[in-house]
């Protein structure tokens, strides 16, 4: 995703851009004969590896002496973002179903 960076991206967009990204790679897994992750359980895992790395890089910033507030709390704010798609996994990407009924009819 850090080539098509969006800045300053809304929640649905961030979501929708984390699960096509995800979803396009087990396309082409799929195409090279390896099994498609079709219940995104790699994807779970990588955002929760995410969220230690986020918590641990937060820890680290607020044990240096002079370290802006303002620092955490963006790391803070990203991990927010990492939170939220394993909940949507969980929630079987309801929030973003609505934009696909012209294809499930």
């Amino acid at each position: 995703m850090v080539r098509y960076h969006i800045p300053l991206s809304s929640e649905n967009e961030t979501i929708m851009r984390a699960m096509s990204m995800y979803t396009l790679a087990q396309y082409f897994k799929h195409k090279t004969g390896e099994p498609p992750d079709m219940d995104l359980e790699g994807l779970r895992k990588i955002y929760d590896e995410l969220q230690t790395v986020n918590m641990t890089m937060a820890e680290r910033l607020r044990s240096v002496e002079g370290t802006p507030s303002s620092s955490v709390n963006s790391l803070i704010l990203l991990d927010m973002y990492a939170k939220m798609i394993p909940k949507e996994i969980d929630n079987s990407l309801k929030d973003l179903a609505y934009l696909f009924q012209s294809f499930l009819h």
